[in-house]
């Protein structure tokens, strides 16, 4: 596990630099921008940040699975795959630019069409910054990709704040978003030296694997964001999408640091794999869904526990709405990131139309429960079927790596998270906190349930070892 524990390491810190830089721009936006203006951008946000993941998991995806298996191939496998990707984004631009007038009148949102026409300029700049991200995924360099990724985050952070506080307004952020995906690529481009490669590589075999992949991340990106544009369809008034944004804002932990984990296991599962090395793919599995739940179970029971009052410390006091909801929501992300770790595996190991299929299952459920629940509880409701519509993958791709690994999370284990992070739970609900005290009784809490943890003998020397060698080699 030393080489996927310091990849995860590095993602984790660049996804970690994400999601507090994503935090800024909401915050300031938040109080630049009105309510209904803030989910206007929210919607925008989400769709260009989410055909980010739709271009970044299928045909780079494809470039990370293959460069894994032979590094000779890099050179080779990067050229072939600049081009296609090049072909399929500026499709992606095409049919976003074309739709916008179209999405302005479902949303009831006559302005919303010029500000997409806008934002479709960054989608074939970020697909080309994506192959050369994966490229270094691929070749294991996770140390090179996350400096390349922090590097964007902090880019667009500072870009997006600086022009909305000139007073460019919602175009401002807009802005922020090209001129931060042109930098990424830049940087991207700088950081990915690779030897010419010797032997052609067919662009077909790329198609091949990519096809599949691209239609799964297409149904992921629909069910991510389902949720937040059935509400801005059903709900007329445009504060409310607002709200919600802001619940789905702090409700990305889980998923941010699954998707981290899953970028690192993907390389590593398809290498092992395909050289033959099941007990090594089994203990991937094993100890990254472990890791995943011990660390992130607790973070999920204290937000749930906190929404409310976490809301009205983070945004302005009428986004406070939006708290039942992400106490519901933040359980749904931590089964999202265990279902994007199933399907890394899934995929990882050459079955990306199983993958697909799931996810397609997913965005289906979801669909239907948002247009059951929201008009009968509007916020509560979106975010009760992004729960209900998770927990049928999460179960599935479970049954199908147990059925052919032979291994998941060990029930002792899962049992005595899920005990302590209960615990901390009732706690939390008892003795409410508020303002920056929030943060000294996360942290209190967190510390108890390490204690509980190693009480039970299930966080121990082992764990230890590996985190502290983890910190002094990083």
């Amino acid at each position: 596990m030393d080489t996927v524990g310091k990849g995860t390491f590095y993602l984790l810190l660049a996804h970690g630099v994400s999601l507090a830089t994503g935090y800024v721009i909401h915050v300031v936006l938040s109080r630049y921008l009105t309510p209904a203006l803030y989910g206007t951008f929210g919607i925008l946000f989400s769709l260009t940040a989410n055909i980010g993941v739709l271009i970044l998991s299928g045909l780079p995806n494809t470039v990370s699975k293959y460069v894994a298996e032979d590094y000779s191939q890099a050179s080779a496998i990067k050229n072939e795959a600049l081009k296609l990707q090049a072909v399929f984004s500026l499709g992606v631009f095409f049919l976003y630019f074309s739709l916008a007038e179209a999405a302005g009148r479902l949303f009831h949102d006559a302005g919303l069409a010029r500000y997409l026409r806008l934002s479709a300029t960054i989608i074939p700049v970020f697909a080309l910054y994506s192959i050369f991200i994966n490229l270094l995924n691929g070749l294991r360099q996770f140390k090179m990709q996350s400096v390349a990724i922090i590097a964007h985050q902090l880019i667009r952070m500072t870009a997006i704040v600086a022009f909305v506080a000139m007073g460019f307004s919602l175009g401002g952020a807009i802005a922020g978003l090209i001129f931060s995906a042109l930098s990424g690529l830049m940087i991207g481009w700088a950081l990915c030296r690779v030897e010419p490669s010797h032997r052609p590589f067919q662009a077909t075999k790329l198609l091949k694997f990519a096809v599949p992949s691209t239609l799964f991340a297409c149904t992921n990106v629909l069910f991510m964001n389902i949720d937040l544009l059935c509400i801005k369809a059903l709900i007329v008034e445009g504060a409310p999408t607002g709200f919600y944004m802001a619940a789905r804002v702090l409700s990305q932990p889980p998923s941010l640091a699954g998707i981290a984990l899953a970028v690192v296991l993907y390389p590593s599962v398809s290498r092992s794999y395909a050289s033959g090395e099941i007990l090594q793919t089994r203990q991937y599995i094993r100890q990254s869904l472990r890791y995943l739940l011990l660390f992130l179970t607790p973070v999920t029971a204290l937000i749930g526990a906190t929404s409310e009052n976490l809301i009205r410390w983070i945004y302005p006091e009428e986004f406070s709405q939006g708290g039942k909801a992400l106490g519901i929501l933040i359980v749904g992300q931590l089964l999202f990131a265990c279902f994007v770790l199933l399907v890394t595996v899934i995929s990882g190991t050459g079955y990306p139309q199983i993958s697909m299929l799931l996810a397609l299952l997913m965005l289906v459920l979801s669909l239907l429960l948002n247009l059951r629940l929201i008009p009968l509880y509007q916020l509560v409701g979106a975010a009760l079927a992004t729960l209900l519509a998770t927990l049928p993958g999460v179960a599935m791709g479970g049954i199908y790596v147990y059925r052919k690994f032979r291994t998941l999370i060990p029930l002792r284990s899962l049992i005595k998270i899920l005990i302590a992070s209960g615990i901390l739970y009732i706690l939390a609900v008892k003795y409410p906190a508020s303002g920056t005290t929030l943060l000294v009784q996360y942290a209190g809490f967190f510390g108890l349930y390490l204690l509980l943890l190693f009480l039970s003998w299930e966080f121990g020397a082992e764990d230890f070892k590996q985190l502290k060698g983890l910190l002094s080699a990083n």
